[in-house]
């Protein structure tokens, strides 16, 4: 028995047949529609950008770490700017 699929929705459905009214063969609609080999490493691959983007973009600079005094990196990098700022000898632009 040949695995089966979902049926087409509705919306697809009829435009397929006027396509097939309008002279194109099934054949190259199959083609076109149908699901390739390559279509799931293509969304498994888009998946894992997408989650990776996420936990590097957002997640991991936003979460706070145990190891550095449970700070999120952004504001411990804030924190140690800012201190550094302040302690930091301050350069005037006047002429002395």
């Amino acid at each position: 028995m040949p695995p089966t699929r979902p049926p087409y929705p509705p919306d697809l459905r009829r435009q397929i047949v006027e396509l097939v009214r309008a002279g194109r063969s099934p054949a190259e609609l199959a083609r076109e529609f149908e699901p390739t080999a390559a279509d799931p490493a293509v969304h498994k691959h888009e998946a894992r950008l997408a989650i990776f983007s996420y936990i590097e973009g957002w997640y991991n600079p936003h979460r706070r770490h145990s190891s550095i005094a449970y700070y999120a990196p952004i504001a411990y990098e804030k924190l140690h700017l800012s201190q550094a700022w302040n302690t930091s000898p301050k350069y005037s632009t006047e002429a002395g």
